[in-house]
């Protein structure tokens, strides 16, 4: 079955850094490189919301001024996949001290550092 998946991925910046993950499962195709925060929309949730809600859920930082960065389109017909994604830079209103021992991921996939 061909999916298609849309979703919303944040640059956090604060102090002249930014907020990315790293991916450290060495099974892992994708071990070593670092992501974007962000996820799949849901049912009927805009793109901004979208962001709110993951970039909550993964890090437990609240942001606010959102503006349209870019968006990507990742085509992966081998595993007829086609997401696509709208990129936002953002700003933190509130960022908690130690954002990377809060939130490691499913199985300490991945972790947070500022960059």
């Amino acid at each position: 079955m061909q999916k298609i998946y849309c979703g919303s991925h944040g640059v956090i910046k604060k102090d002249n850094k930014i907020l990315l993950g790293i991916r450290n499962k060495k099974t892992s195709g994708s071990f070593g490189r670092y992501f974007t925060i962000g996820g799949t929309l849901e049912f009927l949730e805009t793109t901004e919301n979208c962001l709110h809600r993951e970039v909550k859920e993964e890090t437990n930082i609240e942001i606010e001024n959102v503006k349209f960065f870019k968006h990507y389109d990742y085509l992966n017909t081998d595993k007829k996949i086609a997401p696509h994604r709208i990129v936002f830079i953002v700003k933190p209103i509130k960022v908690v001290r130690r954002i990377a021992k809060i939130f490691r991921g499913i199985f300490n996939r991945f972790q947070w550092n500022w960059v």
